[in-house]
């Protein structure tokens, strides 16, 4: 596709009003979650068997011709210096994207296009925290096209052929087994209880017996009587519902990443895995603004890291979650490989470091005397009640989770680079290259000037970051370091 073709408007295929469709029945339904619990209990009590069928009929039409609408507005063109859209079914949007302001564009193929070989481009600007523009169903050659040259830094030669193939190299390889493990340590199933609770609060005790758990209250109650027995049926009880959430998170990290592939295309990362739906997410390496590295509880155990690429905040390339492009399943040798092949980064570190100055002690004492005064207040006022023990373990666990907060909080530093740890029972590691620092602040109360303390606050594109309590002269030696770096270049920072 030629540059001069591409200054002409274009639509979309047909086959996108499938994809219009599905948008608008998803923006129904998550407007109508609230919904769930008053149908479900009509579906209980028995809903008209005549205008139900035509309730769904009509809505099924509307939504069909709401994308009908939306694929016919939709029309787009590639200029030399930006990408415009235009679309809306019934009120009209337009979309004016410059090239230097994209920061990722994305891949994905649904699996209803999988046997059709298109997909949805989705095209992602610096500070947005939605996709600015989605061109759906286009072709693997229509999509490679118009990437490569979204994709080109504002300073690259536009006389050059955008069909030329750039020096491609596989950066991680991902196999099955490892991205199990990635779902196993990884396991994360709030979301669960979100969905799932409010149909289960319509339901009466009857009908919960009756999905299976009779004979679970049965066991319970044969066991009634000796403590140790109830503990191990308890015990018993939560280990086979963690095994369970831990085998739809590992079959979820399946299906969302196989077969893992990160690869490094001139001055592009590329991720591609999805069974279900194939995703191709591309970022631009200058834009990383910090490199994060998160080590849950059960991958201390097993040693593997999570290794992600953090951006301008607002914008995420994993699909549009609160997640950034990340690399799953990572040794401590992996992960120095692969910090030392990515070259193109502001920062130069390549491995984790195997210490950190820890922040003082100040931080977590003064707390800890916070977390444990309700107590012997409600002493002194009601006695030795139920209530007074209550704020008093409330308290002693506040003071152990801040003990274990403040063990885990510290910094190192590495030419440029500054290293902050933290953590409760994992390890996190976020790799701040100080070029990338648009502000700071050093912050000191009453107490810390008696110390001789300081709290250090750098700002990114990606967000804030705090050291609390730290040495004034590391803090001030940080601060005139990051100052000289970025007085008079601005570059790095987006």
């Amino acid at each position: 596709m030629s540059q001069v073709q591409q200054a002409n408007w274009h639509s979309l295929s047909p086959w996108a009003i499938i994809s219009f469709s599905l948008s608008s029945l998803k923006h129904f339904l998550s407007n109508g979650y609230a919904l769930v619990p008053i149908l479900y209990t009509g579906w209980q009590q028995g809903f008209d068997s005549v205008w139900l069928p035509l309730a769904l009929a009509l809505t099924l039409i509307v939504i069909f011709a709401h994308g009908l609408l939306s694929w016919r507005k939709f029309r787009y063109r590639l200029t030399r210096g930006q990408l415009e859209v235009h679309s809306g079914a019934l009120f009209k949007r337009k979309v004016e994207l410059p090239i230097d302001r994209i920061q990722n564009v994305r891949l994905e193929q649904p699996f209803y296009f999988k046997p059709l070989r298109l997909g949805n481009l989705i095209v992602e600007t610096a500070g947005s925290a939605k996709d600015e523009a989605c061109l759906s169903a286009v072709t693997q050659a229509q999509a490679e096209s118009l990437r490569r040259q979204l994709m080109k830094r504002a300073d690259t030669d536009e006389s050059a052929p955008a069909s030329a193939p750039p020096n491609s190299r596989l950066l991680v390889k991902k196999s099955l087994a490892e991205l199990a493990l990635f779902g196993l340590y990884q396991n994360n199933f709030v979301w669960f209880a979100v969905i799932a609770g409010p149909v289960l609060s319509q339901l009466e005790g009857s009908q919960l017996m009756e999905l299976g758990l009779t004979q679970v209250f049965d066991w319970q109650q044969q066991l009634s009587g000796n403590l140790l027995l109830e503990l191990g049926f308890l015990v018993g009880l939560l280990l086979l519902g963690y095994l369970l959430f831990s085998l739809i998170s590992i079959v979820a990290a399946l299906l969302k990443y196989v077969p893992y592939r990160l690869t490094q295309e001139s001055e592009t990362l590329q991720r591609s895995g999805g069974l279900l739906s194939h995703q191709q997410d591309i970022l631009k390496q200058h834009r990383i603004q910090l490199i994060s590295l998160q080590q849950p509880l059960l991958a201390r155990w097993l040693k593997r890291w999570t290794l992600s690429f953090k951006q301008i905040k607002g914008n995420e390339v994993e699909g549009g979650s609160n997640n950034h492009m990340l690399v799953p399943s990572l040794g401590r040798g992996e992960v120095h490989r692969l910090l030392k092949r990515l070259n193109q980064r502001s920062s130069k570190a390549d491995g984790i470091p195997n210490r950190w100055h820890p922040i003082h002690p100040s931080w977590f004492y003064y707390r800890a005397l916070w977390c444990l005064t309700p107590a012997p207040l409600a002493w002194a006022f009601i006695g030795s009640a139920a209530e007074t023990w209550l704020l008093l373990l409330v308290g002693v666990l506040a003071v152990l989770a801040l003990y274990l907060r403040y063990r885990q909080w510290g910094f190192w530093r590495v030419e440029n680079d500054l290293w902050i740890h933290k953590g409760l029972l994992g390890h996190s590691w976020q790799l701040v290259p100080l070029s990338k620092v648009q502000h700071l602040q050093l912050i000191q109360s009453r107490g810390q000037k008696r110390r001789g303390l300081a709290s250090l606050k750098l700002g990114l594109a990606s967000g804030e970051l705090t050291l609390p309590a730290i040495p004034l002269a590391k803090a001030q030696d940080i601060a005139a370091q990051t100052l000289g770096l970025i007085a008079h270049d601005y570059s790095n920072w987006i």
